[in-house]
């Protein structure tokens, strides 16, 4: 045999010993692919895709190929275990119907949208209104409606900002709302149903009402989107107008207060003698007329609880008087026994007392309220401290207080409407002369034993010093700044002689009450006022103390600045160790726990009490006094737990202190905590 021979007879064997292998192999492929037991079919990846889908674009499922699986009984038992039934794809059904439903309810926000948008258009309303106000040029006087609509603007702002906020944190939840939707069909078990034909056609009504909530659900969403982000888009605009009309203002207000101090127009001696002619005299005046009237109205339409609440102060004031008008009437017909009372406003004009009261409180809440609304407030205040007056001052006192009145109502008048012509300035110049001469004689003659002389005395010193720097301004061609100096000279003045009114009222108030409460309990011994004028001394002083500075500094376009240096003083944050506060906490603190101790003061008055503990025990019976005790009591500790609540201090370490004054009272203190409780029963028991 030739090696050709062997080497092909060689290649034949090699190709019979791979193809005897290949068959080998195929024969055990076939004996391992056994056929399968009835199991839940396998979805493929294509049709969890499909199912994720819409129900309505869900196609006809591939064909399931299920995966080879090894021939061994412990998977046989976990497939005949899980297969599903009719039951558990009504179950998942049921599963996404209360998904979709629970989404369909966070995604409702009909109300909270619609008042959004209510808000936000009140918001670009109120803007647009200051932005035609603040147009105009305003100087001297007329720069304190620059300061209101600065105030103002502040706190549209602030809502407008709290407005974004409320916007961000609903689109929040709608777009979280969204993402439920999406990820609402990702069941497991809806997914085989829908990757099965026969399934589909079976639960085909119930799938088709999934469907229509699926899509309900989706538009209203969208729809919401839409509508919060055209509301997000405007509330930005508004965010951008009023910042930069905050900016605008206050630059303006920089320049107005430098053009207060600079020279305005020429000095007096140097100054233009021709005057302008009369119908352009009355066009500005009918122009600033028309402007303060614009100032009012819009200050009273952003106002309109303050006015509301003072109303209703006014109506309580009221209705009490009237129900106190059997008292005022014996107090009228000299009753002896009430003559302790001393009733010098409330006895004779008992409506213009409380007008005054009225008037003067309201001053409180207009610290930014334009100069013409504060010049009609004093005029109709005038008016009642002239019928109080009227029989008390003598004849000439009188007169002095008429002339000054008159006086002091044309400076007012004329500071509001007057331009810087030499005419109107040699007007103002002989004005303010005779404002301080008749403050000066007014204060000569009034009578030195009324109340607060001195104070009224320093209040018209004062008054005359501004009028003073007003001439002096005036001549030195800051015509802007006098004008603002003279309306505060009148204002100090007025509000000096009212302000000692408010303090008699209030306090006859407070004796009336408590005479009143005593003579309907039948106790008729009349109580020891002098305690009571000197708890009410001083909150009422340093009442009408802050009220004539707020006015002075108001009046003087100083108020703003004077209020927030001091706000940011109190409300500054301080740290002592770990230990953090404010100033304002702490002057709560006691504050609160002054005006408990002066009210159970007060109620024991109006209980029945006298002012001698051992007259209150005589004159009171057993069980009254121990009524009394409890009810002061009570007011005490009530006031010291709203201290601490008002202090901010934190009541884990309190508890702390706490505890170790339970151990000292327990060592030392228990013959006086034994006392004190025995006291209490005892009371209980009267």
């Amino acid at each position: 045999m030739t090696k050709r021979h062997f080497n092909k007879g060689k290649q034949m064997r090699t190709l019979r010993i791979l193809l005897l292998s290949l068959i080998f192999a195929l024969g055990l492929g076939a004996y391992a692919q056994t056929e399968p037991d009835v199991a839940q079919p396998v979805v493929t990846e294509q049709n969890a895709q499909l199912a994720e889908k819409t129900v309505d674009t869900i196609v006809q499922p591939v064909p399931v190929v299920p995966e080879p699986k090894k021939k061994t009984w412990h998977k046989k038992l976990v497939w005949a275990s899980d297969t599903l039934t009719t039951s558990d794809y009504m179950m998942s059904i049921e599963r996404i119907n209360d998904r979709l439903n629970d989404i369909l309810d966070s995604a409702r926000l009909g109300v909270e949208v619609v008042t959004l948008g209510r808000r936000i258009d009140d918001l670009t309303n109120e803007t647009e209104r200051i932005r035609l106000y603040v147009s105009e040029r305003q100087t001297g006087v007329h720069m304190k409606n620059l300061y209101l609509y600065h105030n103002f603007l502040s706190n549209l702002y602030n809502q407008n900002q709290r407005t974004q906020l409320n916007l961000k944190n609903l689109y929040n939840r709608l777009y979280h709302s969204k993402l439920r939707l999406k990820g609402a069909m990702t069941d497991s078990v809806f997914k085989a149903l829908c990757a099965d034909s026969s399934l589909r056609w079976k639960f085909n009504a119930r799938m088709d009402r999934l469907q229509t909530k699926w899509y309900t659900t989706d538009k209203q969403i969208r729809e919401k989107l839409r509508t919060l982000n055209a509301l997000k888009l405007n509330a930005s605009e508004n965010s951008i107008t009023l910042s930069n009309m905050l900016s605008s203002l206050e630059t303006r207000m920089d320049k107005a207060s430098e053009l207060l101090w600079g020279e305005e127009v020429n000095y007096f001696w140097k100054s233009d003698k021709s005057s302008d002619t009369d119908s352009k005299n009355t066009v500005q005046f009918n122009h600033k007329l028309d402007r303060e009237f614009k100032a009012i109205g819009y200050y009273f339409s952003q106002t309109l609880w303050q006015r509301i609440f003072i109303l209703l102060i006014t109506l309580l004031l009221f209705g009490w008087l009237y129900y106190s008008r059997n008292l005022l009437h014996e107090c009228r017909n000299d009753n002896r026994k009430l003559a302790f009372l001393n009733l010098k406003y409330l006895n004779n004009k008992p409506v213009s007392a409380i007008l005054v009261v009225v008037l003067l409180m309201m001053q409180f809440f207009d610290a930014y309220a334009p100069v013409s609304y504060l010049a009609i407030d004093y005029l109709l205040l005038t008016i009642v401290i002239s019928v109080i007056f009227k029989d008390k001052w003598k004849r000439e006192v009188w007169k002095e207080w008429q002339a000054m009145l008159i006086v002091a109502l044309v400076i007012v008048i004329t500071n509001l409407f007057v331009e810087s012509t030499f005419i109107q300035r040699l007007w103002q110049l002989v004005l303010y002369g005779v404002m301080i001469a008749y403050v000066s004689r007014f204060i000569k003659k009034l009578d030195k034993q009324t109340l607060f002389y001195n104070w009224i005395r320093y209040a018209a010193l004062t008054s005359i010093a501004l009028a003073f720097l007003g001439i002096v301004a005036n001549l030195f061609g800051r015509f802007s700044l006098s004008c603002l100096l003279g309306i505060s000279s009148v204002f100090a003045i007025l509000q000096a002689i009212a302000l000692p009114v408010m303090y008699d009222t209030v306090q006859e108030i407070v004796f009336l009450q408590i005479e009143n409460s005593r003579l309907r309990k039948g106790i008729d011994r009349p109580f020891d006022h002098h305690i009571v004028i000197r708890k009410l001394r001083l909150p009422l002083t340093f009442l009408i103390l802050i009220l004539w500075f707020i006015l002075l500094t108001s009046n003087l376009n100083i108020y703003p600045t004077i209020s927030s240096s001091v706000e940011q003083f109190f409300y500054a944050t301080r740290n002592v160790g770990s230990v953090s506060f404010r100033l304002i906490s702490i002057l709560l603190f006691f504050a609160i726990i002054w005006v408990a101790h002066l009210l159970q003061r007060l109620i024991s008055y109006a209980l029945g009490a006298v002012g001698s503990d051992l007259d209150d025990i005589t004159e009171v019976t057993k069980g009254q006094h121990s009524r009394l005790l409890m009810i002061r009591l009570f007011v005490l500790c009530s006031g010291y737990l709203l201290a601490i609540a008002a202090s901010g201090l934190p009541l884990d370490k309190i508890t702390i202190v706490l505890g170790a004054l339970s151990v000292g009272i327990g060592l030392g203190l228990q013959s006086i905590v034994n006392n004190l409780i025995s006291g209490i029963i005892l009371i209980f028991y009267g």
